[in-house]
């Protein structure tokens, strides 16, 4: 509630929003979440920490308000967390919030929340195995087989005794 009311102050969005590239990862993707929202110009939060145990990615960020209202503009964060094993997932996004009182270097009180700004579950699926491509000598012996084939089908025939002589 502090988090919210020091952020709409301050000329800042309190929704911020998780999304995991791609949609709909597999075992084999590497995997970004990305998180977008609003701040004021001059600055947007910046990642500080994110890790995973065991089914959930935690990813903590700073901000600091300006003292003076300023423009509010989108930004972007991406954390690439990597491949993961299938299974159900929950990311939590955090920011800690510190205003400044003044315009000037010095941050004011930080404001850390107890409940994710953001949050998303996300499933991974577990990545279909791949049919290994044939070699160069496999396609060569492939092709030569099916350019014989008119020839030597008619041959093999006569020899099994299927065909009349």
């Amino acid at each position: 509630m502090l988090v919210s009311l020091l952020m709409m102050v301050f000329g800042a969005s309190a929704s911020q929003e998780l999304s995991v590239s791609p949609e709909q990862p597999t075992s084999q993707d590497n995997i970004t979440i990305l998180v977008t929202g609003s701040w004021p110009a001059g600055g947007g939060p910046s990642i500080t920490y994110w890790g995973r145990n065991g089914q959930n990615v935690r990813i903590e960020a700073i901000g600091v308000l300006p003292g003076i209202p300023q423009p509010i503009l989108p930004y972007q964060l991406e954390v690439d967390i990597g491949r993961l094993p299938p299974g159900n997932y929950q990311a939590d996004y955090y920011i800690e919030i510190y205003a400044a009182p003044s315009p000037g270097p010095m941050p004011g009180i930080p404001v850390s929340p107890e409940t994710p700004n953001a949050s998303i579950s996300f499933e991974v699926i577990a990545a279909s195995e791949s049919i290994p491509a044939l070699s160069f000598t496999a396609k060569v012996f492939l092709g030569l087989l099916l350019l014989l084939a008119p020839l030597v089908v008619p041959a093999f025939k006569r020899y099994l005794g299927l065909s009349p002589p």
